[in-house]
């Protein structure tokens, strides 16, 4: 827990700054359907997470997805095992249904905090660009975050 254990208080811890500088690296060059470099959007979540681990995750949090590096390089580059495990609850398994994703982020404390606060800014980040996204992409980030915020 950050030593004043406020939300949007992120510490620069050397863990913080090493994956800092991780994303930063990883996502050159990677932008985001609005033109945005990615690396901002993993910074944004990062920026409301309560403590270091979630902060961890949160910038990590699209690194296997978005780049051809894996868990493994994730593993290691140092990155405490507990991060690792909400990443793997964050990462959709092939074949997975939504319910399924769903149930395994909801079971991780940390992997739900960064999911939900991922839905909130892409739903953001969605409005004003409905055509783009589409009705049916807002409907299921809606039904989404309907499940991860109800207990």
């Amino acid at each position: 827990e950050y030593e004043d254990g406020g939300v949007g208080a992120m510490v620069y811890s050397t863990l913080t700054v090493k994956a800092l500088r991780f994303v930063y690296h990883a996502f050159r060059g990677i932008e985001d359907p609005d033109g945005l470099p990615h690396v901002f959007h993993v910074f944004h979540l990062a920026e409301q997470m309560p403590d270091e681990e979630s902060v961890l995750a949160a910038l990590l949090h699209d690194v296997t997805v978005k780049t051809a590096l894996t868990p493994e390089d994730l593993k290691r580059a140092g990155f405490p095992e507990r991060v690792l495990a909400a990443l793997r609850a964050l990462s959709r398994g092939a074949g997975q249904t939504d319910a399924a994703y769903l149930e395994a982020v909801r079971a991780d404390p940390i992997a739900r905090r960064v999911k939900i606060a991922d839905l909130l800014d892409e739903r953001q980040r969605a409005w004003g660009q409905e055509e783009r996204a589409g009705v049916a992409a807002l409907t299921r980030n809606a039904l989404a975050l309907e499940r991860l915020e109800n207990e």
